[in-house]
């Protein structure tokens, strides 16, 4: 295996998108903050306010 491949692979197993993050709606609903009570509606990541999406799942803005 290559250095380039090695580093790649590295890289690749410590990077986690807030798609892999998984959180139950128990969860959120304990959270005393009412900062942090919404959900992402497409990965159920906690998201700040009342937004509707995390910023990797956020639409673009015109």
């Amino acid at each position: 295996m290559s250095d380039t491949e090695t580093r790649e692979r590295d890289v690749e197993s410590t990077v986690t998108g807030a798609s892999d993050i998984k959180v139950p709606e128990d969860e959120c609903a304990s959270i005393k903050d009412p900062v942090r009570r919404s959900l992402c509606r497409v990965c159920n990541a906690p998201v700040l306010g009342k937004a509707p999406f995390c910023s990797t799942h956020e639409p673009p803005v015109p």
